[in-house]
């Protein structure tokens, strides 16, 4: 896709979540569901076709386009089942224990039951001057997530306790509630789309020449959708966790 493209799509989706937030929400993932009923409809399809051409063929009734079929109801399964249990790769750092950093843990503990959050599953120590909590495919489209906090060496060395936790409760914040958990499912499904997408792109063969046409057309229309939505959102747990941390904070000099 142009760039230019691109941009016109990310302005079309700014202007119908500018005129309707909710409508468009529900445009988005009622776009993001069509994805997935595409796979399930290729996994039903291919089993179906499976199960009658090797049921002919137990039966005594062969026809050499029965072969044809049995391949291609092979492919169009295997794809389906790349497509539902397509990984991404983790993000990077030292992982980090509860016995490495007690206090740490037990401060992402008293944040997530504040503000009735998830729970994180992995705490990672990079490099970057940057703390972020991001969501990652379990399995791929379908199988849940896990939430993965990195927190940048540089930057838990410049911040004092209180600072560093509002960073921590700030990002937290985000994945609050109905609001947060749907941005971060379409961001999910976003990831797995491209992941996807990528992964088939030298396949061969008609039934990878059809999933590869469903998925430039699907991606193209997918990928500039969540931008606009998730921009939109990204500011609301900016006030949220306040309560979390506010009253540790040092008093104004």
């Amino acid at each position: 896709m142009e760039r230019a493209d691109f941009i016109h799509l990310v302005r079309l989706s700014e202007h119908a979540s500018a005129a309707d937030s909710q409508a468009y929400r529900r445009s988005v993932a009622a776009f993001a569901a069509l994805g997935y009923a595409w796979v399930i409809g290729c996994l039903l399809l291919a089993v179906t076709l499976l199960a009658w051409t090797v049921g002919l063929m137990l039966r005594g009734q062969f026809k050499g386009f029965y072969i044809g079929l049995l391949l291609a109801a092979a492919g169009l399964l295997w794809t389906s089942l790349r497509a539902l249990w397509c990984r991404l790769d983790e993000p990077q750092g030292v992982p980090l224990l509860p016995a490495d950093a007690p206090a740490l843990f037990e401060a992402l503990e008293r944040i997530r039951k504040k503000i009735k959050g998830p729970p994180i599953h992995r705490v990672l120590l990079d490099a970057n001057f940057n703390a972020s909590i991001s969501q990652y495919p379990r399995y791929g489209l379908f199988g849940g997530a896990v939430n993965y906090l990195s927190i940048g060496l540089p930057l838990l060395l410049a911040l004092d306790r209180p600072r560093f936790l509002a960073v921590l409760a700030h990002e937290y914040g985000h994945l609050r509630g109905d609001h947060g958990r749907f941005a971060a499912w379409i961001y999910r499904t976003r990831l797995s789309w491209a992941k996807l997408n990528h992964g088939l792109r030298d396949d061969e063969g008609p039934v990878a020449a059809a999933t590869q046409a469903f998925l430039r057309w699907y991606f193209r229309a997918f990928r500039p959708k969540p931008l606009r939505w998730r921009g939109r959102t990204s500011t609301r747990p900016t006030a949220l966790p306040a309560s979390c941390w506010a009253k540790t904070l040092p008093p104004p000099r």
